[in-house]
């Protein structure tokens, strides 16, 4: 009987990305896939490479963990980006005039600039309100 060779594949950013985001949030593969209305198998394929993951899917991982669908499908994601994903999904969130005020915070912050303090309250929950 002739021996069958493996062929070791190199597994795509979304199935690194999938694994990992799964693995950040306590999740089984089991577990992921009822939340994201999927089966088991279809999660496992993904995670070890035999499939890449389906339209339907991604727009449901990306929703899920609220990451962008780029970054997850291409890119490499360390847990810093994640946060900072997260983050400004949470900024878009907030009342307009906040997030003039982070916007002018991150454009000053980028250009080495001083960044002015606001005198005057801005209407909303603040940083410490959860």
């Amino acid at each position: 009987m002739p021996r069958q060779r493996t062929v070791k594949r190199k597994l795509l950013p979304a199935a690194i990305n999938l694994a990992a985001l799964r693995n950040g949030k306590g999740l089984s593969q089991g577990a992921l896939a009822d939340k994201l209305g999927t089966g088991l198998s279809n999660i496992a394929r993904v995670e070890t490479g035999a499939y890449a993951p389906s339209v339907e899917l991604v727009m449901e991982v990306v929703k899920f963990f609220k990451v962008s669908a780029n970054e997850f499908l291409f890119g490499k994601m360390d847990a810093a980006e994640i946060e900072l994903q997260k983050l400004f999904t949470e900024i878009r969130g907030l009342p307009k005039a906040q997030q003039d005020t982070i916007r002018q915070f991150l454009i000053a912050f980028k250009n080495k600039q001083g960044v002015k303090i606001l005198t005057t309250p801005v209407e909303g929950p603040g940083i410490d309100d959860k």
